[in-house]
């Protein structure tokens, strides 16, 4: 007769703690400092000069429908500019889709833009892979994309360096230093880099991905990248100027579009997703550094970043819904 096995005792397992620290991060720490910002400058408003307050609120809610028709156009602008930038980028890579597959497989990344680094917008390369473009080729793409996005970003910001430490020399100066590095990816060293830092097997996909971006920052289409990237931000980064003379506190257009782009940055920076709120406290910041009055910077800063990135937010939603899993990868 078998003996029976014996149970084994029941033992209670220790109360798990990690899931109180789980949302404790850095990120986190730096989101919640800059809406703390903005809601100590509303507070502010609030007690301290409620008439300003209602200058913001009735700043906002007065604002004229032609002011939003423009900042419609500017986003639509820089959108199909960015559009036609990633379509230089892909076809590199010689992927088998239309046009229409691939503008809608590109806005769709925009519905995951609140994340840090935009990291989300990786998310075109499985559609992608559906048409054999390889995860490495994609992920090169999505890199050029948003090295092109920073340097066009950085040459407009570099406007307001004199506003913020009055050296118009250092615009020259930090516009070199980019010159010089772009130069560099130009030359055999770049290879020779990549193929010394990724010299271990598994590093293999990494070293194919960064040679294939390489391949994205050089020649023609740098040229061609970088055009289409400066008239992408110029558009978007006048939606501030817009704003301003919508209100009634206008600033000069080389003025408003760089502290527009220094507020992007300080944003990027505070590796918040999407820089919420960093941008915005920046963007205000720059404004009242300007002249501008707090409730009007507040309007201006919320009313020129908002447009453009919910309007993003929403088509890339729109746009991911449209392709769904895939099923319909071949259309």
């Amino acid at each position: 007769m078998a003996r029976p096995i014996p149970a084994r005792p029941h033992v209670s397992p220790e109360p798990s703690h990690s899931g109180d620290n789980r949302g404790v991060t850095i990120r986190n720490v730096l989101r919640a400092l800059a809406w703390l910002a903005i809601a100590a400058v509303l507070l502010y408003l609030l007690l301290a000069r409620p008439e300003s307050l209602r200058r913001l609120v009735q700043s906002i809610a007065g604002l004229p429908a032609t002011l939003w028709l423009k900042l419609l156009a500017a986003w639509m602008f820089g959108t199909a500019m960015r559009t036609l930038r990633w379509h230089l980028l892909i076809r590199r890579f010689g992927p088998d889709l239309s046009y229409t597959r691939q503008t809608v497989i590109y806005l769709a990344g925009f519905a995951m833009a609140l994340t840090p680094g935009k990291l989300g917008e990786s998310i075109r390369s499985p559609y992608l892979k559906q048409h054999g473009v390889k995860y490495a080729h994609s992920l090169a793409a999505f890199g050029a994309d948003r090295l092109y996005d920073l340097i066009a970003v950085t040459i407009i910001a570099l406007g307001a360096l004199e506003l913020i430490a009055g050296r118009s020399d250092w615009f020259w100066q930090a516009l070199a230093i980019m010159a010089a590095g772009l130069a560099l990816l130009q030359t055999p060293w770049a290879l020779q880099l990549v193929n010394a830092v990724c010299r271990w097997q598994r590093l293999t996909p990494v070293r194919e991905s960064l040679l294939a971006g390489l391949t994205l920052v050089r020649g023609r289409i740098l040229l061609m990248g970088l055009g289409l990237s400066l008239a992408t931000w110029l558009s978007f980064t006048s939606s501030l100027w817009f704003t301003l003379v919508a209100i009634g506190e206008p600033l000069p257009i080389m003025d408003a579009m760089p502290s527009y782009a220094m507020a992007l940055l300080a944003g990027a920076a505070s590796f918040i997703p999407g820089g919420l709120g960093a941008t915005e406290a920046a963007m205000t910041w720059l404004l009242t550094h300007q002249g501008i009055s707090l409730a009007s910077a507040v309007a201006a800063a919320v009313v020129s970043r908002g447009a453009s990135l919910w309007w993003s937010v929403f088509v890339g939603l729109c746009c991911l819904a449209w392709l769904g899993g895939g099923r319909s990868a071949h259309r």
